[in-house]
């Protein structure tokens, strides 16, 4: 595949998940499916290393911050094993699509878990979106 088809599906399914997600406030909890076989942007996107989806699911908590029960943590599952060692990012928007927070860290295996720090806490309710970049 040439890398300038890799980036347009890229920005396809980029585009589809933020609009397909805009209704995840009422399914936070049971988590989505995000399309993996060209998840991602520049030149390290997942379609570099997996064809298959990546399952998208959040831990919720109570957080005194928020009044309410906010996101504590993001995992993700059906990984592919030539994505391991490879760096992830996952930023949380808003109904209106604005991030409100992000976090990063290496995937260890087929599930990988990142933990919301409190600091960018982000209201269950509020969750509008995900986006899932994983590059070299």
């Amino acid at each position: 595949m040439s890398s300038h088809q890799t980036r347009n599906r890229a920005a396809v399914v980029l585009l589809a998940v933020a609009l397909g997600l805009a209704g995840v406030r009422g399914a936070a909890a049971a988590g989505v499916n995000v399309l993996g076989q060209s998840l991602g942007a520049g030149s390290g996107g997942v379609g570099q290393c997996s064809s298959q989806g990546i399952d998208v699911n959040y831990g919720v908590g109570y957080a005194e911050k928020v009044g309410g029960f906010a996101v504590t943590s993001v995992t993700l599952s059906g990984i592919s094993a030539a994505c391991i060692g490879r760096h992830v990012a996952v930023a949380l928007t808003g109904s209106d699509g604005r991030p409100m927070a992000s976090v990063s860290t290496q995937v260890t295996g087929a599930e990988t878990t990142l933990n919301v720090p409190e600091t960018s806490t982000v209201a269950a309710e509020q969750l509008g979106g995900v986006s899932v970049v994983i590059t070299d």
